[in-house]
Protein backbone atom coordinates (compact mmCIF):
# COMPACT_ATOMS: atom_id res chain seq x y z
CA UNK A 1 0.00 0.00 0.00
CA UNK A 2 0.96 3.67 -0.30
CA UNK A 3 1.31 3.92 3.46
CA UNK A 4 3.75 1.03 3.70
CA UNK A 5 5.76 2.33 0.76
CA UNK A 6 5.91 5.83 2.25
CA UNK A 7 7.03 4.50 5.63
CA UNK A 8 9.68 2.34 4.01
CA UNK A 9 11.01 5.11 1.76
CA UNK A 10 11.09 7.64 4.57
CA UNK A 11 12.56 5.18 7.06
CA UNK A 12 14.97 2.46 6.08
CA UNK A 13 15.58 3.71 2.54
CA UNK A 14 15.93 7.36 3.52
CA UNK A 15 14.45 8.46 0.22
CA UNK A 16 12.43 11.52 1.13
CA UNK A 17 11.41 12.22 -2.47
CA UNK A 18 9.85 8.77 -2.90
CA UNK A 19 8.29 9.03 0.54
CA UNK A 20 6.79 12.38 -0.39
CA UNK A 21 5.29 10.98 -3.58
CA UNK A 22 3.84 8.00 -1.71
CA UNK A 23 2.30 10.14 1.02
CA UNK A 24 0.86 12.46 -1.61
CA UNK A 25 -0.67 9.50 -3.42
CA UNK A 26 -2.24 8.34 -0.17
CA UNK A 27 -3.65 11.82 0.47
CA UNK A 28 -5.38 11.78 -2.89
CA UNK A 29 -7.25 8.73 -1.66
CA UNK A 30 -7.63 9.83 1.97
CA UNK A 31 -7.32 13.67 2.12
CA UNK A 32 -7.69 13.80 5.90
CA UNK A 33 -5.18 11.10 6.78
CA UNK A 34 -3.40 12.45 9.86
CA UNK A 35 -0.22 10.39 9.49
CA UNK A 36 0.21 11.37 5.86
CA UNK A 37 -0.34 15.06 6.55
CA UNK A 38 2.12 15.03 9.43
CA UNK A 39 4.73 13.21 7.35
CA UNK A 40 4.28 15.58 4.40
CA UNK A 41 4.59 18.51 6.81
CA UNK A 42 7.87 17.16 8.15
CA UNK A 43 9.26 16.71 4.66
CA UNK A 44 8.17 20.18 3.59
CA UNK A 45 9.78 21.70 6.70
CA UNK A 46 13.06 19.86 6.06
CA UNK A 47 13.05 21.12 2.46
CA UNK A 48 12.22 24.69 3.46
CA UNK A 49 9.06 24.51 1.34
CA UNK A 50 7.13 26.81 3.63
CA UNK A 51 4.43 27.68 1.12
CA UNK A 52 3.44 24.02 0.88
CA UNK A 53 3.80 23.64 4.64
CA UNK A 54 1.25 26.39 5.37
CA UNK A 55 -1.29 24.59 3.22
CA UNK A 56 -0.63 21.30 4.98
CA UNK A 57 -0.96 22.94 8.38
CA UNK A 58 -4.32 24.36 7.39
CA UNK A 59 -5.51 20.88 6.55
CA UNK A 60 -4.17 19.53 9.83
CA UNK A 61 -5.97 22.27 11.76
CA UNK A 62 -9.27 20.99 10.39
CA UNK A 63 -8.64 17.47 11.74
CA UNK A 64 -6.80 18.33 14.96
CA UNK A 65 -7.58 16.07 17.89
CA UNK A 66 -8.52 18.98 20.16
CA UNK A 67 -8.78 22.78 20.17
CA UNK A 68 -5.39 23.24 21.83
CA UNK A 69 -3.65 21.26 19.09
CA UNK A 70 -5.53 23.18 16.42
CA UNK A 71 -4.47 26.49 17.95
CA UNK A 72 -0.82 25.43 18.16
CA UNK A 73 -0.86 24.47 14.49
CA UNK A 74 -2.53 27.74 13.58
CA UNK A 75 0.09 29.74 15.48
CA UNK A 76 2.86 27.92 13.67
CA UNK A 77 1.17 28.60 10.34
CA UNK A 78 0.96 32.30 11.19
CA UNK A 79 4.62 32.31 12.21
CA UNK A 80 5.62 30.86 8.85
CA UNK A 81 3.72 33.60 7.02
CA UNK A 82 5.35 36.26 9.18
CA UNK A 83 8.94 35.04 9.48
CA UNK A 84 9.65 32.68 6.60
CA UNK A 85 7.39 33.78 3.77
CA UNK A 86 7.32 37.49 4.68
CA UNK A 87 3.63 37.71 3.90
CA UNK A 88 2.19 39.97 6.61
CA UNK A 89 -1.31 40.07 5.11
CA UNK A 90 -1.52 36.27 5.29
CA UNK A 91 -0.08 36.30 8.80
CA UNK A 92 -2.74 38.80 9.88
CA UNK A 93 -5.49 36.66 8.36
CA UNK A 94 -4.17 33.55 10.10
CA UNK A 95 -3.92 35.28 13.47
CA UNK A 96 -7.35 36.90 13.16
CA UNK A 97 -8.75 33.44 12.46
CA UNK A 98 -7.26 32.18 15.73
CA UNK A 99 -8.68 35.08 17.72
CA UNK A 100 -12.08 35.24 16.05
CA UNK A 101 -12.81 31.56 15.55
CA UNK A 102 -10.57 29.41 17.73
CA UNK A 103 -9.27 30.99 20.93
CA UNK A 104 -10.38 34.60 21.56
CA UNK A 105 -8.24 34.88 24.70
CA UNK A 106 -5.02 33.58 23.17
CA UNK A 107 -2.32 35.97 24.36
CA UNK A 108 0.33 34.70 21.94
CA UNK A 109 -1.94 35.31 18.97
CA UNK A 110 -2.67 38.85 20.14
CA UNK A 111 1.02 39.60 20.66
CA UNK A 112 1.91 38.24 17.23
CA UNK A 113 -0.94 40.10 15.53
CA UNK A 114 0.15 43.34 17.11
CA UNK A 115 3.76 42.74 16.10
CA UNK A 116 2.80 42.12 12.47
CA UNK A 117 0.47 45.14 12.40
CA UNK A 118 3.23 47.34 13.78
CA UNK A 119 5.68 46.05 11.17
CA UNK A 120 3.42 47.32 8.37
CA UNK A 121 2.39 50.43 10.33
CA UNK A 122 -1.26 49.41 10.40
CA UNK A 123 -1.95 51.64 13.40
CA UNK A 124 -5.75 51.24 13.51
CA UNK A 125 -5.25 47.48 13.79
CA UNK A 126 -2.50 47.98 16.38
CA UNK A 127 -4.89 50.02 18.52
CA UNK A 128 -7.69 47.49 18.05
CA UNK A 129 -5.40 44.67 19.20
CA UNK A 130 -4.15 46.75 22.13
CA UNK A 131 -7.76 47.29 23.17
CA UNK A 132 -8.36 43.54 23.14
CA UNK A 133 -5.15 42.97 25.10
CA UNK A 134 -6.39 45.45 27.70
CA UNK A 135 -9.68 43.58 27.95
CA UNK A 136 -7.75 40.37 28.64
CA UNK A 137 -5.64 41.97 31.36
CA UNK A 138 -6.77 41.81 34.98
CA UNK A 139 -3.80 43.09 37.00
CA UNK A 140 -4.35 46.82 37.72
CA UNK A 141 -0.78 48.00 37.08
CA UNK A 142 -0.66 46.19 33.79
CA UNK A 143 -4.05 47.60 32.84
CA UNK A 144 -2.76 51.10 33.56
CA UNK A 145 0.32 50.50 31.39
CA UNK A 146 -1.79 49.18 28.53
CA UNK A 147 -4.27 52.01 28.85
CA UNK A 148 -1.49 54.61 28.69
CA UNK A 149 -0.06 52.88 25.66
CA UNK A 150 -3.41 53.02 23.89
CA UNK A 151 -3.69 56.70 24.68
CA UNK A 152 -0.27 57.40 23.23
CA UNK A 153 -1.01 55.34 20.14
CA UNK A 154 -4.27 57.21 19.56
CA UNK A 155 -2.56 60.53 20.02
CA UNK A 156 0.70 59.95 18.14
CA UNK A 157 -0.15 57.34 15.53
CA UNK A 158 -3.84 57.89 14.84
CA UNK A 159 -3.74 61.61 15.62
CA UNK A 160 -7.18 61.08 17.15
CA UNK A 161 -7.41 63.36 20.17
CA UNK A 162 -10.89 62.20 21.17
CA UNK A 163 -9.86 58.56 21.33
CA UNK A 164 -6.74 59.54 23.23
CA UNK A 165 -8.80 61.46 25.78
CA UNK A 166 -11.09 58.46 26.28
CA UNK A 167 -8.08 56.18 26.71
CA UNK A 168 -6.45 58.37 29.36
CA UNK A 169 -9.77 58.86 31.16
CA UNK A 170 -10.13 55.09 31.29
CA UNK A 171 -6.71 54.89 32.94
CA UNK A 172 -7.92 57.32 35.59
CA UNK A 173 -10.91 55.09 36.25
CA UNK A 174 -8.36 52.44 37.27
CA UNK A 175 -5.99 54.80 39.07
CA UNK A 176 -7.41 58.30 39.70
CA UNK A 177 -3.99 59.69 40.64
CA UNK A 178 -2.06 58.35 37.65
CA UNK A 179 0.24 61.28 36.90
CA UNK A 180 1.11 60.36 33.29
CA UNK A 181 -2.54 60.07 32.31
CA UNK A 182 -3.35 63.39 33.99
CA UNK A 183 -0.43 65.14 32.29
CA UNK A 184 -1.38 63.76 28.89
CA UNK A 185 -5.00 64.74 29.40
CA UNK A 186 -3.93 68.25 30.35
CA UNK A 187 -1.89 68.50 27.15
CA UNK A 188 -4.82 67.34 25.04
CA UNK A 189 -7.24 69.79 26.67
CA UNK A 190 -4.67 72.55 26.26
CA UNK A 191 -4.32 71.79 22.56
CA UNK A 192 -8.10 71.70 22.14
CA UNK A 193 -8.56 75.00 23.98
CA UNK A 194 -10.88 73.30 26.47
CA UNK A 195 -10.26 75.55 29.46
CA UNK A 196 -12.77 74.00 31.84
CA UNK A 197 -11.45 70.47 31.44
CA UNK A 198 -7.87 71.71 31.55
CA UNK A 199 -8.53 73.39 34.90
CA UNK A 200 -10.18 70.25 36.29
CA UNK A 201 -7.15 68.14 35.37
CA UNK A 202 -4.67 70.78 36.53
CA UNK A 203 -6.39 70.90 39.92
CA UNK A 204 -5.80 67.15 40.25
CA UNK A 205 -2.18 67.56 39.21
CA UNK A 206 -1.84 70.43 41.69
CA UNK A 207 -3.06 68.20 44.52
CA UNK A 208 -0.32 65.68 43.62
CA UNK A 209 2.47 68.18 43.01
CA UNK A 210 5.20 68.47 45.65
CA UNK A 211 7.61 70.93 44.05
CA UNK A 212 6.74 74.59 44.49
CA UNK A 213 7.79 75.41 40.93
CA UNK A 214 5.37 72.86 39.48
CA UNK A 215 2.53 74.02 41.76
CA UNK A 216 3.15 77.59 40.61
CA UNK A 217 3.18 76.55 36.96
CA UNK A 218 -0.16 74.78 37.34
CA UNK A 219 -1.78 77.76 39.05
CA UNK A 220 -0.51 80.08 36.32
CA UNK A 221 -1.85 77.71 33.68
CA UNK A 222 -5.25 77.58 35.35
CA UNK A 223 -5.30 81.37 35.56
CA UNK A 224 -4.42 81.66 31.88
CA UNK A 225 -7.11 79.13 30.95
CA UNK A 226 -9.70 81.03 32.96
CA UNK A 227 -8.76 84.36 31.43
CA UNK A 228 -7.97 83.41 27.82
CA UNK A 229 -10.12 80.33 27.16
CA UNK A 230 -13.10 80.85 29.46
CA UNK A 231 -13.09 84.66 29.53
CA UNK A 232 -13.48 84.62 33.30
CA UNK A 233 -11.01 87.18 34.67
CA UNK A 234 -12.39 86.96 38.19
CA UNK A 235 -11.57 83.30 38.27
CA UNK A 236 -8.13 83.99 36.83
CA UNK A 237 -7.53 86.51 39.62
CA UNK A 238 -8.28 83.83 42.21
CA UNK A 239 -5.72 81.44 40.71
CA UNK A 240 -3.07 84.16 40.73
CA UNK A 241 -4.04 84.97 44.30
CA UNK A 242 -3.51 81.32 45.25
CA UNK A 243 -0.15 81.39 43.51
CA UNK A 244 0.84 84.49 45.45
CA UNK A 245 -0.09 82.84 48.75
CA UNK A 246 1.95 79.79 47.74
CA UNK A 247 5.04 81.88 47.05
CA UNK A 248 4.80 85.67 47.11
CA UNK A 249 6.91 87.39 44.45
CA UNK A 250 6.85 90.40 42.17
CA UNK A 251 5.88 88.39 39.08
CA UNK A 252 2.71 86.99 40.66
CA UNK A 253 1.89 90.33 42.21
CA UNK A 254 2.24 91.91 38.79
CA UNK A 255 -0.20 89.39 37.35
CA UNK A 256 -2.73 90.21 40.05
CA UNK A 257 -2.37 93.94 39.46
CA UNK A 258 -2.67 93.51 35.70
CA UNK A 259 -5.85 91.42 35.93
CA UNK A 260 -7.39 93.82 38.43
CA UNK A 261 -6.59 96.88 36.31
CA UNK A 262 -7.59 95.50 32.90
CA UNK A 263 -10.87 94.05 34.08
CA UNK A 264 -11.64 96.60 36.80
CA UNK A 265 -11.78 93.95 39.50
Amino acid sequence: TWRRLARLAGGELRQSSRAEDAWEALLKIQPADREALEARSSIAADMGDFSTLTGLLQRRIAIAANPADATALALERARLFEEELREPAEAVAALEQIINEMDPANLAAHAALRRVAESVQDWPRVVAVAERQLALTTEPKERVARGLEIGWLCRERLTDARKAVRAFERVLEIDPDQADALADLAALHREAGDGERLIIVDEKLFALAKESEERRRLLFEMASAAEQMLKEPGRAFEYYRRAYHEEPDDTTLGKLEHIAEVYAL
